[in-house]
């Protein structure tokens, strides 16, 4: 069992060391997101399609309505513009939006990644089942919407492909760092030396640290992949839906409270039963209505953006079985597995960069670190560099589908350690400084902001908020 040593000596979820590695100076505070307006992220689709978060096409009008209708394939590509909503209720939204509920047709979005909460964004997402007439009757961007209900939607065209985790270039930031106190002279003079000092060989690079947005909301991701991981899918499970944290509203407190009463209920009967909360069909139906309580307008999963709690409890009780519950909603659990991943990349990353430990391709500037999964080669990897990460105990139904390779020959996902930051261009005024850039994908604006700016928010809870014995 993992306990509290391995989390000690300042080891957290993003390492201070991975912010000091490129330049030990006093960071400057500063804070983000202050307006959702002033984080704007825009996903570099391919490498000739930026979608913007403006109304206007990104592709022009004679593809949108023209020869977008007639080019061919059976699935429909668009772009999402959200602003203060999770990918997840953003798809969500625009399934509702797409779909004739006197047709019968079943609507299945794919996208390419998770998009920040509290940030306006955009990216591309490709619907099966949808009808063209339907989707462009839903596709009339004003920027007026997403002020007034949070998204839009624009740019559709046919397509014969569906969208896989990371099929994107990349994304684009548009950020406006606020920092108290000092003029747009003394901006200046802070940052460009900082930026210049980050440059290598007219590159800026910086370590490719997984950011805490992994954690999610209430930070305790890392927690819910471990007990998932080595407990399984019934403890890993019940903390996602109960655990509270500060970092939600008091009104999310009680509904985890209400569903973490059921759940108990629900695990009293399957002990005596003789078998699992799965199988508790009363109690399921008890938790998906704690979550529509309050019709469709006032449910507290759309409110509190517990879309993916909802769908759990409602692929619970449609399956009763956690097998084909997890087989049905992969992305969402691959979540919890990736954040206890990239806790151990952050934590290799980190004694990399301070010579702690010397990686035995770390010259090379492709170099990558493998994420921990259940295949010999990383195996041997974390037992050499991070033996904490290799547990004794794992869940076989978790190991079979989140951490063994599908093929014999699959080295897994490997990281590189370092990325670098492309078209940085900023002005500064008073209190704030204005900046553009772009980054790969799976590289976080955060970690490039933290190496510059002490972020306000930044500090994470201690390492015994996020994991419990």
């Amino acid at each position: 069992m993992i306990t509290e040593l391995a989390y000690s000596a300042g080891h957290g979820f993003l390492p201070e060391s991975v912010m000091d590695f490129m330049g030990q100076w006093t960071r400057a505070a500063a804070r983000l997101k202050t307006q959702p307006k002033f984080f704007r992220v825009e996903e570099q689709s391919t490498a000739d399609m930026r979608c913007t978060t403006e109304a206007e096409s990104d592709i022009g009008n004679g593809r949108l309505f023209g020869s977008g209708s007639d080019s061919g394939g059976d699935k429909i590509a668009l772009t999402m513009v959200k602003k203060c909503h999770t990918t997840p209720t953003g798809i969500d939204r625009l399934i509702a939006a797409v779909t004739d509920p006197t047709s019968g047709r079943k609507v299945r979005a794919t996208y390419a990644g998770l998009k920040d909460r509290w940030a306006i964004t955009s990216q591309r997402v490709v619907l099966e089942g949808a009808r063209w007439e339907d989707v462009v009757r839903a596709c009339m961007p004003d920027a007026q919407q997403l002020d007034e209900v949070g998204i839009f939607f624009k740019d559709p065209v046919r397509t014969h492909k569906h969208l896989s985790r990371g099929h994107l270039i990349g994304n684009n930031f548009i950020i406006k760092v606020m920092v108290a106190g000092m003029s747009a002279s003394q901006l200046e003079e802070y940052v460009a030396p900082r930026v210049a000092h980050l440059t290598r060989g007219g590159r800026i690079i910086i370590p490719n640290a997984f950011g805490r947005q992994r954690l999610g909301k209430r930070q305790n991701l890392f927690g819910v992949g471990h007990d998932f991981i080595v407990h399984g899918p019934e403890v890993g499970i019940k903390r996602f839906l109960t655990e509270t944290s500060p970092n939600e509203s008091p009104w999310a407190a009680e509904v985890r409270g209400k569903l973490l009463a059921e759940w108990e209920a629900a695990e009293v009967k399957a002990a005596a039963n003789g078998n699992t909360v799965a199988q508790q069909i009363m109690h399921l139906q008890g938790m998906r209505e704690i979550l529509e309580q309050g019709g469709p307008d006032r449910a507290p999963f759309k409110k509190l953006n517990m879309t993916i709690e909802h769908r759990i409890v409602c692929q619970l009780l449609k399956t009763l079985d956690y097998e084909k519950t997890l087989r049905a909603l992969y992305e969402d659990f691959s979540l919890w597995t990736g954040a206890y991943q990239g806790y151990w990349f952050n934590q290799v990353l980190a004694a990399a960069l301070t010579g702690e430990i010397t990686l035995d391709n770390q010259d090379d500037p492709e170099a990558r670190i493998p994420l921990y999964m259940d295949e010999q080669r990383s195996l041997r990897f974390y037992r050499r560099f991070a033996p904490e990460a290799v547990q004794t105990q794992i869940d076989p139904l978790v190991r079979e589908l989140f951490l063994t390779p599908q093929h014999k020959h699959d080295r897994g996902p490997r990281r590189p350690l370092f990325v670098p930051v492309g078209g940085l261009c900023y002005d500064c005024e008073d209190g704030a400084v204005n900046m553009g850039f772009s980054l790969p994908k799976g590289a976080y604006a955060t970690t490039f902001l933290g190496i510059l700016f002490a972020v306000e928010g930044d500090q994470e809870a201690p390492p015994t908020a996020l994991l419990k014995e």
